[in-house]
């Protein structure tokens, strides 16, 4: 091909590019909220998903075409396995699978559940029966939470058939993928013994058990980084529009994965700009065109959310979602969870220790470790640490930063998922600078992280906090197990409704139930529902227990009720399973 042609072929690109980056923005601004939600709604599942083809279909052709050698060894192969299975095996030899985390992890169930349904990015907040007796949403809402972790739960029920197990079993096949790759990451770094360390050193993380036997889309978010990282090494090796594009379309899902994710556009944008350098000319693949197109449902999603001030929901005392005064705070709160050593946290104090020491003294690691090379001429996983290291830093202050982040509460740590992986391989390099005096230190360090493991990590994995102290998901499987005790087709009535409509139960609200109070009966009566069972929450006041709200206390004077189980999951705090048997009096006006 001629220089005139190139040149010819390259400009056609850069103005397609550029069109579709103005078409992109046109659509973010241009389009009416009300059309915002529509498109989510109804084309976020096809934005997902069509993404997800193309990856996989880039990431194929890639290996077939230009990195599926004879490099790979049956040795590496199965030394690859064997990190995989022993990191596997510790996070999960304990593992409580179950839903961790009230409500967020619910919401992801019930829109996984809709995506598999009827193709819609959509949370059904409760069921009802209708006339013909068929259960359909009462109420539904466009939820905060993107959609790529729902996605594929879904997809997990079309191949499988529906099941809540399926979100467990997602995140099941994600923690062995995590580990697979950790280990190829730590063999760029240097060699298997880097690898095995990485792969020890993360599963000796408590917080990874937690994650990975749970259903939060964390694990994803942290799967699909280590993806995109080693993308970006694979095509800083050998800059090509195919490296190109699969490295492009594995940060347009990880930006389809949470809000802040999307940060690390700006690195992979760095590395494309460095590729086209090394390799002296512009790539710009058809992956990198679409991309901005790829993108326009997760910027609608976006828009929408910030045009919603509840949807942060702001805690008691906040004022604004992100402050610098959350960052000082928060801050205290970090070093309270990263530096733990009671086993009442998910962390890991040996990886806080040495991940801290390492990322202090990674400048001058890493000014030793390229000594004598030009910028361009780095070795590319050294490339990637250097574009990447400070976004996971600013990830984490952006975290931080966040009116909710207060890391030493169980529920919150999750966050910190992103920079213990950051932690880790500060660690990894440190111990690579060692090691080039001292061969030994790769042999201490393996048997003092598989001692931490034995001693800490499996210890605080059989006992886990969150397990103990979530007593909102504890209520909850109790609530569930009872289920099978009551009629079918019965009508739960509960302040809390997601739980009821992930297990396909009929439920109601406690003011719908008031407002209704004088026929909601009648349902049984009319055999709409073979019964209607009551959730009540109550708090112990004196030496009695008296209903925990307003509404709960109207239910009570309304209704003659019969008790059929009730247990404590919390000091102080009584819960009760009650069949509604008839009416009162009238409801106070």
């Amino acid at each position: 091909m001629s220089k005139d042609l190139i040149i010819k072929f390259v400009t056609g690109r850069c103005v397609l590019f550029a069109l579709s980056v103005i078409l992109s923005v046109a659509a973010l601004f241009l389009v009416v909220p009300a059309t915002r939600a529509a498109v989510v709604q109804y084309g976020g599942y096809f934005f997902a998903l069509s993404t997800t083809m193309l990856f996989l279909a880039w990431l194929a052709v890639a290996f077939l075409r230009e990195h599926f050698s004879g490099s790979w060894k049956i040795a590496s192969i199965s030394l690859a396995c064997a990190a995989t299975v022993i990191g596997s095996y510790v996070i999960f030899v304990h593992a409580d699978f179950g839903y961790k985390i009230a409500m967020d992890d619910y919401v992801l169930a019930n829109t996984a559940r809709n995506m598999h349904e009827d193709r819609q990015v959509l949370t059904d907040v409760n069921l009802l029966l209708d006339h013909a007796g068929k259960q359909v949403a009462a109420n539904t809402v466009i939820d905060k939470r993107l959609w790529l972790y729902p996605l594929y739960v879904s997809i997990l029920h079309d191949c499988l058939g529906y099941s809540v197990f399926n979100s467990f079993l997602l995140n099941g096949i994600l923690g062995g993928l995590l580990f697979l790759l950790a280990y190829a990451f730590g063999c760029l770094l240097s060699g298997a013994p880097a690898g095995f360390l990485t792969v020890l050193l993360f599963a000796g993380l408590p917080l990874v058990s937690q994650i990975a036997s749970g259903g939060g889309m964390e694990l994803l978010g942290l799967v699909l980084l280590i993806v995109v990282m080693l993308g970006a090494i694979a095509y800083l090796k050998q800059p090509s529009r195919l490296g190109e594009g699969v490295l492009v379309l594995a940060t347009v899902l990880l930006a389809y994965t949470r809000y802040e994710l999307a940060l690390f556009i700006a690195p992979v944008a760095l590395i494309v700009l460095l590729g086209w350098l090394r390799s002296g000319q512009i790539q710009l693949s058809w992956a990198t065109i679409l991309a901005p197109l790829l993108l326009v449902a997760y910027g609608l999603h976006i828009l929408d959310y910030l045009s919603q001030p509840s949807a942060w929901e702001l805690t008691r005392g906040a004022e604004t979602a992100f402050s610098w005064q959350y960052l000082i705070t928060n801050f205290s709160h970090a070093l309270a969870f990263f530096f733990a050593w009671d086993g009442d946290l998910a962390n890991s104090p040996m990886l806080s220790v040495c991940g801290l020491i390492g990322l202090v003294a990674f400048p001058l690691v890493f000014k030793y470790r390229v000594a004598g090379q030009r910028f361009l001429d780095f070795r590319p996983v050294d490339l990637c640490l250097i574009v990447f290291a400070p976004f996971l830093i600013l990830q984490f202050v952006l975290i931080l930063g966040f009116h909710a982040s207060r890391l030493d509460s169980p529920f919150v740590s999750r966050y910190s998922l992103l920079f213990y992986w950051l932690l880790t391989l500060s660690s990894v390099v440190l111990m690579t600078h060692f090691a080039r005096q001292f061969k030994s230190v790769w042999c201490y360090a393996i048997i003092s992280s598989t001692c931490f493991v034995l001693f800490y990590t499996m210890s605080v994995n059989a006992n886990p906090p969150y397990s103990r102290e979530n007593f909102v998901v504890n209520e909850d499987r109790w609530l569930g197990a009872f289920a099978d005790e009551v009629a079918p087709s019965a009508l739960w009535i509960d302040r809390y409704l997601l739980t009821h409509t992930m297990r396909e139960e009929s439920s109601l609200g406690l003011n719908a139930c008031l407002r209704s109070s004088d026929s909601i009966l009648g349902l049984v009566d009319d055999g709409v529902y073979e019964e209607i069972v009551y959730v009540e929450r109550l708090l112990l006041n004196g030496q009695a227990y008296v209903p925990e709200s307003l509404q709960a206390r109207a239910m009570r004077d309304r209704f003659q009720m019969e008790i059929l189980a009730e247990r404590s999951f919390r000091p102080y705090h009584l819960t009760r399973i009650c069949r509604l048997v008839s009416l009162r009096g009238s409801v106070d006006e």
